[in-house]
C-alpha cells in the first residue's frame, strides 16, 4: 500500500498547529515572567504557580488521556477476557486518583511550598534517601515516554503506511522543541489544543464505525454476540481480589507520578488545585466514552465482510492494533486520518508531561539539592533543557524494544505503586517516619513484590498467598499481591522508623552510627538582644525534647510578661503627658550593617526576607524590652525543619537561602503573634519624638505589601546615587513601580519617581508615599489594570482606604479589613 499523502499533509498541519501553540505559549511565559519578577526555574517548572482553573483542568486531563489510554481502552473493550467491566474499573480508578489527590495530597504538598513531589523527602530525610527515590521517579517518567509514543507509531504505520520509527521520532522532536521553549506554559496551552482535537476527532469517528454495514448493533452484542465474545466482558468470583488490586494499583499508584503533583503545585491556590482535580476526574470519564464505543463496534463487526477479511484481529493476535484496523477498514479515509490525528494529539499531550516531569526531578532534586546546591537560576534552566532533550532521546530509543515495552511499562507503574506512593504517604502524614524506615520500607515492599512472582517478568512466585493456583504450568496469584506489597512497605517504614528512633534517642545505639541524623535535631533557642535578629539554632535536641523545652520556655515567658505588664502600668502613669510617636524604625535603619552590629547579631541563616521587615519587626520587639528574653516562636514542623536544613547548608558551603512565600508568611505571622503577647500597642513612654511622618507612612506602606504576600522589590526600586546605570537598566524593564535614590544611612531620599511601562513619568516627588499616591492616580486617570503581582496592594487602597467598589473584596483583603475594624 502506498503512503497516504492526504493523511501525511493533515498530520503536518496538525504538528505545525501544536508547535505554533507551543511557541506562542513560550512568549506568553516570558512576558509573565517579566511582569511577576519570577525566577526562570519557577516559570519553566511551575509556571510561577499561576495556572488558572480552566487551563489546569485541560492539562490535567490531557496528561492522562494519552495515546496509551485511547488505544488500550479500545483494546480492553475488544478483548473477551476483559471487556467493558475491566475497562470501567480502570477508568474509575484513574478518576478516583484525581479525587483522592485533590482532597488529600494537594494541601500538604502546597503548604510545604514544594517545587516537586520529592521535596518533602529532601526536607525530612536528607540527600541520600531523596537521591534513591528521585532515581525511582526518573525511571517511571523515562519509561512513560516510549509507552505513549508506541501507540502513535502503531496507528500511523497502519493508517498512513508510514515507517513506525519515522512517526515516533517526528512526534518526539515536536514535543521536545515546544517543551524546551516554554516549559509548563507551553505544555499546558498545547494540551488545550490537543484535548479539544482528541474530543472532536474521536466523536467524529464513532458514527462512521457504528453505521458501517458490517457492524452489528452494539446493544445486541453487549450480552450475546455470535461473532465475538460479548463485549461486556467476564468476571469470575476468584478474580474479585485481582480486580480490587488493579483498582487500587491505578488509583493510588498514579499518585506516585510527578506529573500529577506538578499540576497541583502550579495552580494559583489550594482551592484551584482541588477544583482542577475534581473536574478533571469527570472529564476523564467523558473522554473514555468514545473509546468504549469504538471497542464495542470492533467486537461487533463481521470482519469477513470488510477489506480486512477473516480471521478477526483477535484471532490473528492483533488485538493491540484493533483501533487503527477499525479506522482503516470501517471508516472513510479522511475520517481515519482524523482518528489518527486524535491519537497523535493524545500521545504528545502525555509525552510532554513526562519530559517536563523528569526534567523537574533531575534538575531540582538531584542537580540542585545534591550535586550543585550553589547553582544559579540560569544554570538550572540549562540543566532543565538538557534533561528534556536527554529523556526525549532515551525514551524514543526505547520504542525499538517493541516486544518488551509493555513489560517496562508495568515495571514503571509498580515502581510508582510499591516504592514511591508508600513513602509519599509516610513523609506527608506520619511524623514518626525517618530515613532508616524509608530505606527498610522500600526493601520490604520490593522484596515481597518480587517473591510474589510476576508472569510478565517471568518470575515464579516464592510466596504463595491464598488463592494461588497452578494453571497451564504457571502459578497465578489471585490475591491482591501489589496492594499487599504496598501496605507492607508502609507498615515497615513506620515500624522501623519508630524502632530506630527509640534505639538512638534512648542511647541503645551509639550516636556516631546515626548517619541519617535521626537523633541530631537542631532546635531554636530564645532570642536575646545579642542574638540573630532573624533566626538562630543552637544545640542538638530530639523532637520530643524540642517540644518540651519550648513549652517550658513559653510558660516562663508568660510569667515574665505578666510581671512586665504590671510594671508597664506603673510606668505608663508616669509618662502620661508624653505624646505618642512611632515605635517602628525605617527599613533602612533596621537592616543596616551598623544597627545589626550594635545589637551584636551573628546571623547564621541569611534570609532574603530580612529585607522585608522581619529584622525590623524583631528589633522593635527587642527595643520595647517588655521581657528580658525574646522567645523565638514555634513555627510549623516543616518550617523548622527547612530552616534547620538551610542552616546546615550555609555552614557547609556558604549557600544563602531565599525562602518562598509560604515560609515568609509563616515566619512573619509567628514573629507578629509572639510580639503581640508582650504589648498590644506601643506605650507612650516607648514612643520617640522627632521622626518624620513620611518615614512612618513609608513603613506602613511597605508592611502592607508584605502582609498581602506580594513582593516589595516589584513595587519599590531603591538605588544608591552611584548606581545610575543599574537604575536606568531596571527602570527600562519595569512595568509599574516607584524608584528611590537614597544615600546609605540616610532616611530622606534624594529623588523619588514613578515608572510606568519602562518610562519615568514623574520625579522629585519628595517621598515614597507621594510616589505611591501619584502612581495610583495615574492608574485611575489612564484606566490601567492593576498588575497581577501587586493586585492585593492596590485593591486595598481602592476598596478599603478610598471605599471605591468596597463591597467586592477578595478573601485576603476581606480578612485584613476584618482585622483592622474589629
Amino acid at each position: 500500500m502506498a503512503v497516504n499523502i492526504p493523511g501525511v499533509i493533515a498530520m503536518v498541519v496538525f504538528y505545525l498547529l501544536v508547535l505554533g501553540t507551543g511557541i506562542w505559549a513560550s512568549f506568553k511565559s516570558k512576558r509573565k515572567q517579566k511582569k511577576s519578577a519570577a525566577t526562570g526555574v519557577d516559570m519553566i517548572l511551575l509556571g510561577n504557580r499561576s495556572i488558572n482553573c480552566v487551563v489546569g483542568i485541560f492539562t490535567m486531563t490531557a496528561t492522562w488521556v494519552g495515546g496509551g489510554f485511547i488505544v488500550a481502552t479500545v483494546e480492553m473493550v475488544y478483548t473477551p477476557s476483559m471487556g467493558l467491566i475491566w475497562t470501567m474499573v480502570i477508568h474509575t480508578a484513574y478518576s478516583a486518583c484525581f479525587i483522592i489527590g485533590g482532597l488529600v495530597f494537594v494541601k500538604p504538598m502546597r503548604e510545604r511550598n514544594c517545587m516537586t513531589m520529592l521535596d518533602p523527602f529532601h526536607m525530612k530525610y536528607g540527600k541520600a534517601v531523596t537521591a534513591g527515590l528521585s532515581l525511582a521517579s526518573l525511571i517511571v517518567d523515562v519509561i512513560w515516554v516510549p509507552t505513549t509514543l508506541l501507540g502513535l507509531g502503531g496507528i500511523m504505520s497502519v493508517v498512513l503506511d508510514l515507517s513506525h520509527s519515522v512517526c515516533i521520532w517526528i512526534s518526539a522532536a515536536i514535543v521536545i522543541i515546544y517543551t524546551l521553549l516554554g516549559g509548563l506554559y507551553s505544555v499546558a496551552y498545547t494540551d488545550i489544543i490537543q484535548l479539544v482535537l482528541i474530543f472532536f476527532s474521536l466523536w467524529a469517528c464513532v458514527p462512521f464505525v457504528l453505521m458501517n454495514p458490517s457492524c452489528l448493533d452494539i446493544s445486541q452484542t453487549l450480552m450475546n454476540n455470535t461473532l465475538h465474545a460479548p463485549w461486556i466482558g467476564t468476571i469470575e468470583l476468584k478474580k474479585i481480589w485481582m480486580m480490587m488490586d488493579d483498582f487500587l494499583f491505578f488509583s493510588l499508584g498514579s499518585l506516585g507520578y510527578q506529573c500529577f503533583h506538578q499540576r497541583t503545585l502550579a495552580a494559583t491556590s489550594v482551592a484551584t488545585a482541588r477544583l482542577t482535580c475534581i473536574v478533571a476526574a469527570f472529564f476523564l470519564l467523558v473522554f473514555g466514552i468514545p473509546c468504549v464505543l469504538l471497542g464495542a463496534a470492533a467486537a461487533s463487526t463481521d470482519w469477513n465482510l470488510t477489506t480486512y477479511g477473516s480471521p478477526s484481529p483477535y484471532e490473528r493476535g492483533e488485538a493491540a492494533l484493533v483501533l487503527p484496523i477499525a479506522l482503516q477498514h470501517l471508516t472513510p479515509t479522511f475520517i481515519a486520518i482524523i482518528g489518527t490525528a486524535s491519537v497523535g494529539a493524545a500521545v504528545m499531550s502525555s509525552a510532554d508531561s513526562a519530559l517536563l516531569s523528569s526534567a523537574s526531578v533531575f534538575s531540582s532534586n538531584i542537580y540542585k539539592n545534591i550535586m550543585r546546591p550553589q547553582a544559579s537560576d540560569r544554570e538550572i534552566q540549562w540543566v532543565i533543557r538538557a534533561s528534556v532533550v536527554v529523556v526525549g532521546l532515551v525514551g524514543s530509543s526505547l520504542t525499538s524494544l517493541k516486544n518488551s515495552i509493555l513489560v517496562f511499562w508495568f515495571l514503571g507503574a509498580e515502581v510508582a505503586y510499591v516504592i514511591i506512593f508508600p513513602q509519599l504517604v509516610c513523609v506527608l502524614f506520619f511524623n514518626i517516619s525517618n530515613g532508616y524506615g524509608a530505606v527498610l520500607g522500600v526493601l520490604v515492599g520490593v522484596t515481597i513484590r518480587l517473591l510474589s512472582g510476576d508472569p510478565s517478568l517471568g518470575l515464579a512466585p516464592v510466596i504463595h498467598f491464598p488463592g494461588c493456583t497452578l494453571e497451564d504450568g504457571v502459578y497465578v496469584q489471585y490475591s491482591p499481591v501489589k496492594t499487599i506489597s504496598m501496605l507492607s512497605a508502609i507498615a515497615a517504614t513506620l515500624l522501623f522508623s519508630y524502632l530506630v528512633s527509640v534505639l538512638f534517642n534512648k542511647g541503645l545505639l551509639p550516636e556516631k552510627w546515626d548517619v541519617l541524623k535521626v537523633k541530631a535535631q537542631h532546635s531554636p533557642q530564645p532570642l536575646t538582644p545579642t542574638d540573630s535578629p532573624v533566626y538562630q539554632w543552637k544545640g542538638e535536641l530530639s523532637i520530643q525534647q524540642l517540644i518540651s523545652s519550648q513549652e517550658e520556655g513559653r510558660r516562663a515567658a508568660k510569667r515574665e510578661i505578666r510581671k512586665q505588664q504590671r510594671q508597664d502600668t506603673r510606668r505608663e502613669e508616669q509618662h502620661e503627658g508624653r505624646s505618642r510617636t512611632r515605635v517602628f524604625r525605617s527599613r533602612r535603619e533596621c537592616v543596616s550593617p551598623s544597627s545589626r552590629q550594635q545589637t551584636g547579631s551573628v546571623t547564621r541563616v541569611r534570609l532574603a526576607i530580612e529585607r522585608k521587615w522581619i529584622s525590623s519587626a524583631t528589633r522593635v520587639a527587642v527595643e520595647r524590652k517588655t521581657v528580658d528574653v525574646f522567645l523565638v516562636p514555634k513555627f510549623t514542623y516543616e518550617a523548622e525543619f527547612e530552616l534547620q536544613q538551610k542552616n546546615n547548608e550555609f555552614e557547609t558551603n556558604g549557600t544563602y537561602f531565599n525562602p518562598g512565600p509560604k515560609l515568609k508568611g509563616i515566619i512573619l505571622n509567628g514573629l507578629a503573634q509572639e510580639m503581640m503577647k508582650y504589648t498590644k500597642y506601643p506605650k507612650d513612654y516607648q514612643c520617640e519624638e522627632g521622626d518624620d511622618i513620611e518615614v512612618r507612612r513609608e513603613c506602613i506602606l511597605r508592611s502592607l505589601v508584605v502582609y498581602v504576600n506580594e513582593d516589595l522589590d516589584v513595587l519599590f526600586k531603591e538605588y544608591l546615587p552611584t548606581a545610575v546605570e543599574d537604575a536606568e537598566r531596571d527602570i527600562a524593564i519595569t512595568v509599574m513601580g516607584i524608584y528611590t535614590i537614597r544615600r546609605d544611612g540616610h532616611e530622606e531620599p534624594e529623588n523619588v519617581g514613578v515608572v510606568i511601562e519602562g518610562i519615568e513619568v514623574l520625579n522629585n516627588l519628595g517621598s515614597v508615599t507621594m510616589g505611591f499616591i501619584m502612581l495610583f492616580g495615574f492608574i485611575y486617570a489612564l484606566d490601567l489594570v492593576f498588575p497581577d503581582n501587586l493586585k492585593n496592594t492596590f485593591e486595598f487602597f481602592q476598596k478599603i482606604i478610598m471605599n471605591l467598589d468596597g463591597h467586592k473584596l477578595n478573601l485576603k483583603i476581606q480578612q485584613l479589613k476584618i482585622k483592622l475594624f474589629s
